[in-house]
């Protein structure tokens, strides 16, 4: 509008600037010719009407042609929110509902409006102010669908009128989902006790423990709809997909008392610790991650379940009291990472406390022993 008053007013100042160079003329003609000059101002008192009558009706002209341009703009948008394709709702400042198409309506299943109503009355968990002061992005979910609504801002008579659009995203939603469930996940088994338990069964009945043991785990993948792979005699892996995460969580990993329960002629329970990490960007790396949760799941004794997710760890198990069994674990882990060093060094250097004692000396008599 100020772009349109510069140019008209721009417009006037030069056409009577033009009309007083032309009246001073004229007095310059009637100074040498007083019969030329009333022929000149003759002409001149037409030229004069015909102006100001332009000049009035291109004004009327311009102005008609703005407000046509300014009625046409606002059919526009009427007519582009009432058939816009997506869900569409009008908020002021205070959050009131002020407009709202149709399409959002149906949204919601509700065959009555909300116009009127405050948006932290229709969508209870919501709060108008600080969703203000938020991006202009934001996830809804409603029902078993999910939007994302995108918030754009506009003046009406001196305040903010908040426009929100709300696009369908459930399909890419549930992709999305299901890319996170079926992800591949590495669970590493390892019975803790192994070589104690089958050490102290009878030979007659140690078949019957082992196979209980192995059926047992089989069926605990099967139920979770995993694939078994038996790494060693006392070591499985299992793959399983992400989406049967949250059922072994909630059931405490059963397969730890499953196996602890089984009776064979045994002296003592097996026991069996487990490794799982959901972190990772690859399956290779979520893999890894198993080995190093099992790792840890011994090193702490045993009988119990690691999971790591978002950088953490998380403990299941570790129900049995049987303090030798967990001494004996941990002792073997230890073993095995000592018995590596001494197998990849070339020498060996034993060396005992400075004031030796009788645990010092038989420490290293030993390691002495480890060494040969």
């Amino acid at each position: 509008m100020k772009q349109k008053k510069t140019i008209t007013e721009l417009y006037r100042r030069n056409t009577w600037a033009y009309l007083l160079l032309l009246a001073l003329l004229i007095a310059f003609i009637f100074i040498g010719n007083p019969d030329l000059g009333y022929v000149a101002l003759g002409l001149y008192l037409i030229i004069f009407i015909y102006t100001l009558y332009f000049q009035f009706h291109s004004r009327d002209q311009w102005e008609t042609m703005v407000e046509d341009l300014r009625l046409r703009v606002e059919e526009g948008h009427v007519s582009a929110y009432l058939n816009m394709p997506l869900p569409v709702l009008l908020v002021d400042e205070d959050g009131m509902i002020l407009w709202h198409n149709s399409k959002f309506k149906n949204i919601l299943d509700r065959e009555t409006g909300f116009i009127g109503q405050n948006v932290e009355t229709v969508f209870s968990p919501w709060n108008w102010k600080q969703m203000l002061e938020g991006g202009y992005f934001f996830d809804q979910p409603l029902g078993e669908k999910h939007y994302k609504v995108f918030r754009s801002t506009s003046q009406s008579k001196g305040m903010n009128v908040y426009t929100l659009y709300w696009y369908d995203e459930t399909e890419f939603s549930n992709l999305k989902q299901s890319y996170v469930d079926e992800m591949p996940l590495a669970i590493y088994i390892q019975l803790d006790n192994f070589d104690e338990v089958v050490k102290e069964t009878d030979e007659n009945r140690l078949p019957f423990l082992l196979s209980g043991i192995n059926s047992a785990i089989r069926q605990w993948a099967l139920d979770h709809q995993g694939i078994l792979h038996r790494i060693d005699e006392d070591e499985y892996v299992i793959l399983v997909e992400n989406r049967y995460m949250e059922s072994m969580e909630l059931k405490k990993f059963t397969i730890i008392d499953d196996v602890r329960k089984i009776e064979e002629g045994n002296r003592f329970p097996m026991t069996l610790s487990m490794g799982v990490s959901i972190d990772g960007e690859n399956f290779s790396e979520r893999d890894s991650g198993s080995q190093k949760a099992l790792e840890l799941a011994l090193g702490r004794g045993g009988d119990q379940v690691v999971v790591r997710r978002n950088n953490n760890y998380e403990f299941f198990g570790g129900r049995s009291k049987n303090v030798e069994r967990k001494s004996r674990v941990k002792s073997r882990v230890v073993a095995q990472g000592l018995a590596g060093l001494i197998k990849e060094s070339e020498r060996v250097y034993i060396m005992g406390h400075n004031y030796g004692d009788m645990d010092s000396f038989a420490s290293t008599i030993g390691m002495y022993r480890c060494c040969l």
